[in-house]
């Protein structure tokens, strides 16, 4: 799972927030990516994380070194069913709140 601002100009992150099984774990910071990360039973993925206020943030969020469809369905399911971040966002101008999830 990756991040990338792919617009015109520099994106401000304002605010972020993870959601994990329909409940706000908190926002896109290290505590509440290692309470995701503790819920998992099976291998841990690596994780990059930022403070609201970010610029221009540009690199994969969770990942695993390598990926097994068979040995790391686990981390499929939270990719693709149990995960949902927030993110809300301005140009360099400020002031729109785009929000992304």
């Amino acid at each position: 799972m990756s991040l990338a601002n792919v617009g015109l100009g520099p994106a401000a992150i304002r605010s972020s927030s993870v959601v994990l099984d329909w409940k706000v774990i908190g926002p896109f910071g290290k505590p509440s990516i290692d309470e995701v990360r503790a819920r998992m039973t099976g291998r841990r993925p690596s994780a990059s994380t930022f403070t609201d206020g970010a610029f221009d943030f540009n690199n994969y969020l969770l990942s695993l070194e390598e990926f097994d469809k068979v040995n790391d369905q686990e981390f499929a399911a939270l990719i693709n069913e149990r995960l949902r971040i927030e993110l809300v966002y301005d140009s360099l101008y400020g002031g729109e709140a785009f929000t992304v999830s």
